[in-house]
């Protein structure tokens, strides 16, 4: 993958030209599911889709670019999944925030963990998506500070940086290097357990039924 990706040639604003996006996406992440990325080509992306080759390059000039917008559709996909995590955990403790949250980091593009990891490999260093990610992980800590009543002034920058990141870090690392991890319930725990050490909290202990 070239060091520059090409831009998008035109983004969507009415509906059909966003289900025509999500279609193609949805094309390219199943045929990543089943062949390696150097098999997967335009043609094949478009013809899983259901369109021409010229509607696939009517948006995008090549796959790298295409692939790039579907990582950053991802990222905006968990910004939003957050969100509503947050809205609706206000009541709850910031464990249970926190399990939910981790719960999101490990099953994003529908659990398709070979597609996340071909994704990673394949446009996870482009600067965009870099910042893309990082001022949405910037955002979201704010935004849970904000929810378990924690004042962000009370806490280093360091700190603040690392609750999130402490969690997305060794997904993505586990998702390129051992992907059973991801299905490991004690796995998920121990992401609980960092971000809370780093909020200065317990985990709280599980009820007894």
């Amino acid at each position: 993958m070239p060091d520059r990706i090409d831009s998008m040639r035109k983004t969507p604003i009415q509906n059909r030209g966003r289900q025509t996006m999500d279609d193609l996406f949805e094309a390219t992440a199943q045929l990543l599911d089943k062949m390696s990325p150097d098999e997967v080509n335009t043609n094949r992306i478009a013809d899983r889709a259901g369109f021409s080759i010229g509607t696939l390059y009517s948006y995008f000039p090549n796959k790298a670019s295409l692939l790039r917008e579907m990582a950053l559709r991802e990222v905006r996909r968990f910004e939003a999944r957050f969100e509503e995590t947050i809205e609706a955990s206000r009541a709850q403790q910031p464990d249970h925030v926190i399990r939910q949250i981790v719960r999101l980091a490990l099953t994003p593009l529908k659990g398709r963990h070979r597609v996340r990891r071909k994704l990673v490999l394949l446009v996870g260093q482009d600067p965009t998506v870099q910042a893309a990610m990082h001022q949405a992980i910037d955002r979201m800590t704010g935004r849970f500070l904000e929810c378990v009543g924690i004042d962000p002034n009370d806490m280093s920058r360091a700190r603040r940086f690392l609750i999130f990141r402490s969690v997305l870090g060794p997904v993505r690392a586990a998702a390129l290097h051992a992907p059973d991890l991801l299905a490991l319930p004690e796995f998920e725990e121990d992401l609980v357990r960092v971000s809370l050490a780093l909020l200065g909290m317990p985990l709280e202990p599980a009820p007894i039924l």
